[in-house]
């Protein structure tokens, strides 16, 4: 025992120090110090530049809305071939004096490749030159119509001279006949006449000169029927129809450079030359913020 009794003193020493530890640390659990006592001192920051802060969900909306752009709506799918602007870049509208009026052109932002398109209005303009061909053709055509038609009328006027001329010889042939037989009856005068070959040639020339008259008045009147005009009209609402595929053309290509509908600044820029576009994208090419004052609503 007597070991226990010089060991006494240490072991109330080891039991104060544990007291003191256990105090400490209670108190650097409750204020969160280094071993401060002071009752003010501050926690690590929470917000500003030097934090974390906290994480904060809301809306906010904008009138007007930026506006997105995206795919030309002439085209299914395409490549961006150029962008005209970048971040930052202010666009405006232009206006221009045309055709007695103003025409309001945006600055362009981007332009689609138009490879196939340039290549379908090249096939509409061949198309007009054709129509046009076929035009002139028919407008030629008609002409040549009308001097066949004047050439005819000739021929008919030359037909009635020789039904007029044959005639002629008919009515005095027969009237010499009769003068030379003016003692023989009618009959016998008719009998002379039937068997005189000379006679027969000459009613013949007759007979054939009104037939002829009778098929060149046919020949007229089927051409004067006849409805070239229509060739004509058709030729031209061809060349019409034409032009509207070429108007068409030329717009598919004009709507293929996306241009800023009005004044404002580019937010941001998604995509570059070279970047394919499809309608299932859902990420626009920019966003253009409009100029001027605008009303903010956020919660």
């Amino acid at each position: 025992m007597a070991w226990l009794r010089k060991i006494r003193p240490l072991l109330f020493v080891l039991g104060g120090l544990l007291v003191i530890g256990s105090l400490l640390g209670a108190r650097l659990l409750t204020h969160g110090g280094g071993g401060t006592t002071d009752p003010t001192a501050k926690s690590a920051p929470t917000n500003g530049k030097d934090g974390s802060g906290p994480v904060v969900l809301g809306t906010a909306d904008s009138n007007p809305s930026p506006i997105k752009f995206g795919l030309s709506p002439v085209l299914q799918s395409g490549q961006i071939e150029k962008v005209y602007v970048e971040a930052g870049s202010e666009v405006k509208v232009r206006e221009y004096r045309a055709f007695g009026g103003k025409m309001a052109i945006g600055d362009p932002l981007y332009k689609f490749n138009t490879q196939m398109l340039e290549a379908k209005l090249k096939e509409a303009l061949g198309g007009v030159d054709i129509a046009i061909a076929n035009v002139r053709r028919a407008n030629a055509k008609q002409a040549q119509h009308q001097t066949t038609i004047l050439s005819q009328k000739l021929k008919i006027d030359v037909a009635k001279d020789q039904v007029e001329r044959t005639l002629t010889g008919y009515q005095v042939y027969a009237a010499n006949v009769r003068i030379a037989n003016k003692l023989e009856t009618e009959a016998r005068i008719k009998e002379l006449l039937a068997n005189d070959p000379e006679f027969y040639k000459i009613e013949t020339a007759w007979r054939k000169a009104k037939l002829e008259l009778r098929y060149e008045a046919n020949v007229l009147s089927g051409l004067e029927t006849a409805d070239v005009g229509s060739e004509v009209a058709a030729a031209e609402a061809q060349v019409r129809q034409c032009e509207t595929l070429v108007d068409e053309a030329r717009t598919a290509v004009e709507m293929c450079t996306i241009r800023t509908k009005i004044p404002g600044t580019i937010e941001r820029v998604n995509f570059g030359p070279g970047d394919p576009l499809g309608i299932s994208n859902r990420t626009p090419v920019m966003i253009l913020v409009p100029a001027g004052p605008r009303i903010v609503r956020a919660e």
